[in-house]
């Protein structure tokens, strides 16, 4: 009889406080209604994590790699260096500390975020750093020139608080002030007469033909040079790309970086004689 007692007792008293703090029960049930709303973002972030896959990854390949054009109103960007070793390299003036800074050989890439040519374009170069060799000539990823793959690019939407410029900065201090290297890369993109990458994809009739020719008023991303210092094309640009196809029109990162193994190469679709 004292168990049962006991726990009766136990009933009542929870029943007496459920009683005497009702009112507080309608606060609970809105501040944990307050609680859910306001944690709803943390919530979704954490959801959002789950799901987290390579749709920026392309971003944070350029990024690595990236040029800044940070500081260019005073011609002291990272971006203006390079532009200074093309025109060294035009002039023949080109130092052995500027090749060891940038290398001899490389692919420059004008990107931007939100771009999805750059992010198509990503997955040939990523492929090709990861399979490329100097040494075995037998490997379909073998760069024959002896010269490591390298690339550079440069963010044409990059913006810095330091500058007090209201339109894009890329266009106002980098591309009118090198205006002469994007005007000669577009002369020789448009070459259709010596020109190969041109002729191989149909011409002054191609979409390839009114990108490169609209180059020498305005530059769209994505856009690619491959740069030579040993190449006697105008400022070393030896090649320029812009959203490519893979080898035989494949899309694949593999036929992505086989096109960009010809493009260094200068066979292929790059070559005169080619069997599309």
């Amino acid at each position: 009889m004292v168990v049962l007692r006991a726990i009766g007792n136990f009933f009542k008293r929870i029943g007496r406080w459920i009683r005497d703090t009702a009112w507080v029960q309608p606060l609970l049930i809105v501040g944990g209604i307050f609680a859910i709303i306001f944690s709803i973002p943390y919530i979704t972030n954490w959801v959002k994590s789950w799901f987290k896959n390579d749709t920026v990854a392309y971003e944070k390949y350029y990024s690595k790699v990236q040029l800044s054009i940070e500081n260019c109103d005073e011609e002291k960007s990272e971006a203006d260096d390079l532009f200074k070793y093309l025109l060294s390299i035009e002039d023949g003036t080109a130092t052995d500390a500027q090749k060891k800074k940038y290398g001899e050989k490389f692919f420059l890439a004008f990107v931007q975020k939100g771009c999805s040519g750059c992010e198509a374009n990503y997955d040939g170069f990523n492929y090709l750093q990861s399979k490329y060799t100097v040494k075995d000539s037998s490997s379909a990823f073998y760069l024959e020139d002896g010269k490591s793959f390298k690339i550079h690019s440069i963010y044409m939407d990059e913006t810095d608080d330091g500058i007090t410029y209201d339109g894009n900065i890329f266009e106002h201090y980098i591309y009118d002030r090198y205006a002469q290297i994007f005007e000669g890369a577009a002369g020789y993109a448009t070459n259709e007469i010596d020109y190969q990458y041109l002729i191989n994809q149909g011409g002054t009739s191609s979409s390839y033909y009114s990108n490169a020719q609209s180059m020498a008023e305005k530059i769209e991303s994505p856009t690619v040079f491959l740069v030579d210092a040993n190449s006697s094309d105008a400022y070393g640009i030896s090649e320029v790309l812009f959203a490519y196809s893979g080898q035989k029109g494949g899309s694949t990162a593999l036929d992505k970086a086989l096109t960009l193994v010809d493009c260094w190469n200068h066979k292929g679709i790059f070559a005169e004689g080619y069997q599309g």
